[in-house]
């Protein structure tokens, strides 16, 4: 029950709850909350989440009295909620709820000045997680991942360094044969006017700096920023997820 795992129960409130649970709101209580696919809210549970935003409360399933909950929030889609709402299966005052900062991140084929930087610290963070030592990417393998279109965005680049540093020497250079075929290919399969950098893209020689992630891992993607409005904090710290 989307209810129950939003909101909490106590004990006995339905069939299977056999202890207390807080809820994911409560649980994040004093902290961030992300809400993801937020499009995808089935329709009986858009109203409570709009009463939760507007009074800063929530009601666990089986209690009686409302619980005050300060929490950011952050919700993400990768649906077009204007589209949804015009068809009726998303409320509108939960959208405009929702909306009060409104970020949107391009696909990763659009801010390739990224990979190199994230694509080193998955390599150290995946290097260390299987105890592979000094890890390091050959720059043509660099080259590879910047020409890539990564359809499945940051999380498909992540799956591949973890692949790779899955599969190889410790203390390697990672070299394009160790890249998926798919992307040993695509180099190959691109049309020639495509097939180097640009200069404003060409990052390694440029010697700029990738700017850090703020929000959101998959293109054409949104993320609402909104908080319950008895919420006490006055600042708002960054909160970054891929």
């Amino acid at each position: 029950m989307i209810d129950a795992q939003l909101f909490g129960h106590r004990r006995g409130a339905f069939t299977g709850a056999s202890d207390h649970a807080l809820g994911v709101i409560r649980a994040s209580a004093g902290g961030t909350l992300l809400l993801d696919e937020i499009g995808e809210t089935p329709i009986d549970v858009q109203p409570k989440l709009l009463r939760f935003l507007e009074s800063g409360e929530v009601r666990p399933i089986g209690e009686t009295h409302p619980v005050k909950v300060d929490v950011r929030v952050i919700a993400a889609t990768n649906a077009d909620l204007d589209a949804l709402v015009s068809s009726g299966r998303f409320r509108e005052d939960l959208f405009y709820r929702l909306n009060i900062v409104r970020l949107h991140v391009p696909p990763l084929r659009e801010r390739r000045v990224e990979i190199p930087t994230l694509s080193q610290h998955y390599l150290r963070k995946y290097a260390q997680e299987y105890d592979k030592g000094d890890l390091r990417l050959a720059e043509e393998t660099v080259e590879y991942l910047l020409l890539y279109r990564w359809p499945g965005n940051v999380r498909q680049l992540t799956n591949e360094l973890r692949r790779m540093v899955a599969l190889s020497e410790r203390d390697a250079i990672l070299m394009p044969e160790h890249l998926a075929p798919e992307i040993a290919a695509s180099r190959r399969t691109l049309p020639p006017s495509e097939r180097r950098l640009d200069a404003s893209e060409d990052v390694r020689r440029s010697g700029h700096r990738a700017r850090e992630p703020i929000c959101v891992d998959r293109g054409g993607r949104g993320a609402l920023l909104a908080r319950s409005s008895r919420s006490s904090r006055r600042a708002w710290r960054r909160s970054c997820f891929l």
